[in-house]
Formats: structure tokens, C-alpha cells, sequence
């Protein structure tokens, strides 16, 4: 329910013009710079608590961004780095923020993976003509994510 009343949201935005700025700063090829990207993620609204989008910009940097492909595909890729590295690491230590609480790092990494799914999701939604296609696309690579089994260690 709270995607389809964000998504109403972001259909009232596009009809106020909020999206121009992604749709003039695509490539002639669909491609958006690294600086693009950050600036789509920065126009969202509201924007994720600090934390939250540090571990999302990490998780760019970190998935082997190129500078190619539209937002949603590189928001994408981002989630799917972030699922298989939780596949394949010891999720199970906790990390201690800068406030001293501890909370299970992976805890964090789904929320990222997460936000990074839903703002693919929105960016795919901008493009009405190609937003089955995209969101099929999104599904499979997400659906091929493989988590480590932990007899096989």
C-alpha cells in the first residue's frame, strides 16, 4: 500500500514538471553520469536519513558502477552487490555506530538494498514506455541473487 500511495505521489510530481531534470540530464543513449545519479538520488524526496544514503553511496561505488545505464539499472546492480555480499559474508557481527548502540551491520545493508530497489523501481516509472521491460529485468537479477549455504562452509 505505501508504494502505491508513493507512486500516486510521484505521478503528482512528474505532472508538476519535478522530473524534467532527470529526463534533460539523460544521454542521447539513456546513460546518466555518476553526478547525474547523485543528483536524481539527492531530488527524491524526503531524503533518507544520513546514514541510510551513505551506505547507498558506498553501495554504488562499491558495485563497479560505470557511469552506464539508466538510474534504475545501476540502482539495481548496486542492491544485487550489496545482496550477494550478504550472502557471502558473516552477517552475524554486530557493528557499533557512532552513537555506541549495536545493531547487526547486515540490518543496514538490507535497508540499503532495499531503498535501492524502491528508488529503481521509481526511476523505471519515469519511463512508461519501457517500465514492464525494466522492472522485469530488475526482478530476474534480483531473483538470481544466491545466498552462501552454510553446510557448504
Amino acid at each position: 500500500m505505501t508504494f502505491i500511495y508513493e507512486a500516486v505521489l510521484r505521478m503528482d510530481q512528474f505532472a508538476r514538471g519535478a522530473t524534467r531534470f532527470a529526463i534533460a540530464a539523460r544521454r542521447p543513449n539513456g546513460d546518466y553520469s555518476g553526478t547525474m545519479l547523485k543528483a536524481w538520488l539527492d531530488s527524491r524526496t524526503p531524503p533518507p536519513p544520513e546514514r541510510l544514503a551513505r551506505r547507498m553511496d558506498a553501495a554504488l561505488a562499491e558495485s563497479g558502477d560505470s557511469g552506464t545505464g539508466t538510474i534504475a539499472e545501476r540502482l539495481t546492480l548496486a542492491a544485487v552487490a550489496i545482496l550477494t555480499q550478504l550472502g557471502h559474508e558473516e552477517t552475524r557481527r554486530p557493528e557499533v555506530s557512532t552513537s555506541g548502540d549495536r545493531a547487526p551491520a547486515a540490518a543496514l545493508d538490507l535497508l540499503a538494498a532495499d531503498a535501492l530497489v524502491t528508488y529503481a523501481a521509481e526511476a523505471a516509472a519515469e519511463e512508461c514506455q519501457s517500465f514492464a521491460a525494466t522492472t522485469g529485468t530488475m526482478i530476474a537479477r534480483l531473483a538470481a541473487v544466491r545466498v552462501k549455504d552454510e553446510e557448504s562452509d
